[in-house]
């Protein structure tokens, strides 16, 4: 795209992507990185809080919080604490990307978090006011921190097919509901937060893995016991579940 061009161009050409897309003619991989990121941000109401500019397009190594290599490989997308309004379409993100944060915004909309970019390390929506239901078995197989807290999100969720390295959970003050399974989670996790929550039904806390040190599910009704392993679990009161001495 020629950063010269006005939004109206923008838009317009970003309507004949989107458009062939769905169509089967073009191919996410074949469009440049610049192109990728007006797409991402096209449901954003003040782009400007990101590209500097209200009036025309820039340079997405101008942007603000954005990692750049070498002009032209977007790394990292930190757009925390930036007042954005509006929605993003996470199938635009460029494959290159390996953290990506937009917690504590005003953004709303479906989190479709299939086919994201491998490379990806660190996921962030916190804070925000995305809704609908979530697919976490399908998430890029490196995924280290995930972080779907304070949103208004519905549904059942899995946890059976998280990815192996996986760190850092937290789906807590959302509207989630149903039971959840806890004996498949990764040998690597060390925080789940499921706190403030409609989950509900007996679980079996008996194959927590042995990294996980603090464990949050106050504000369910959830319950349960949970065996004394070790010192080290962190485990959050006023809920259903307890300690099995």
């Amino acid at each position: 795209l020629n950063c010269s061009f006005p939004y109206f161009g923008i838009y317009m050409t970003i309507l004949l992507i989107a458009a062939d897309l769905s169509l089967g003619k073009v191919n996410k991989e074949s469009l440049s990185q610049q192109t990728l990121m007006e797409l991402l941000i096209n449901g954003i109401d003040n782009k400007e809080a990101i590209t500097r500019s209200a009036e025309e397009s820039t340079d997405i190594s101008t942007w603000r919080q954005l990692e750049v290599h070498e002009n032209v490989r977007v790394n990292t997308v930190a757009w925390n604490n930036c007042n954005l309004r509006g929605t993003i379409d996470l199938q635009w993100l460029p494959s290159t990307v390996e953290v990506f944060q937009v917690s504590t915004n005003a953004l709303h909309g479906s989190l479709h978090l299939k086919d994201l970019p491998p490379l990806l390390t660190i996921l962030s929506f916190a804070h925000n006011a995305f809704s609908g239901s979530v697919d976490l078995q399908s998430l890029p197989p490196g995924l280290k921190h995930l972080y779907l807290n304070n949103n208004v999100l519905t549904g059942t969720v899995c946890l059976d097919s998280l990815p192996h390295k996986l760190l850092f959970l937290y789906l807590s003050g959302n509207r989630f509901s149903g039971p959840v399974d806890l004996t498949c989670l990764p040998e690597t996790l060390m925080e789940l937060r499921l706190n403030a929550n409609d989950f509900s039904g007996e679980t079996d806390f008996s194959q927590l893995p042995e990294s996980l040190e603090n464990l949050f599910v106050s504000d369910t009704e959830l319950s349960g016991e949970v065996p004394v392993m070790r010192d080290t679990l962190v485990f959050s009161e006023h809920s259903n579940v307890t300690f099995k001495q």
